[in-house]
């Protein structure tokens, strides 16, 4: 997985919709109607020492909405990985 290959073992993951960011954050089995989705997400915490998932504003997601329309409008997969920052 990435996360190893570049070192991550620490990540903080932000959402703006507070309903989702509970779930994920939450201890027990999600039996929603995305309840395997809530689950999905939650193995992330396996590939890490530490995960957190936080809860931003939409304004304050502004930036990660606008790459992931943009991302919509590319005809070919456009990756940048840089160094982790101090």
């Amino acid at each position: 997985m990435a996360s190893d290959s570049m070192g991550f073992s620490c990540v903080e993951l932000e959402g703006d919709v507070r309903s989702i960011v509970q779930k994920l954050s939450g201890s027990g089995v999600d039996r929603s109607s995305i309840g395997a989705i809530i689950a999905d997400g939650k193995a992330l915490f396996g590939f890490f020492q530490q995960c957190q998932f936080k809860f931003i504003t939409r304004k304050g997601n502004q930036a990660a909405h606008y790459l992931a329309k943009h991302g919509f409008t590319l005809e070919n997969d456009k990756f940048r990985i840089e160094e982790v920052p101090e």
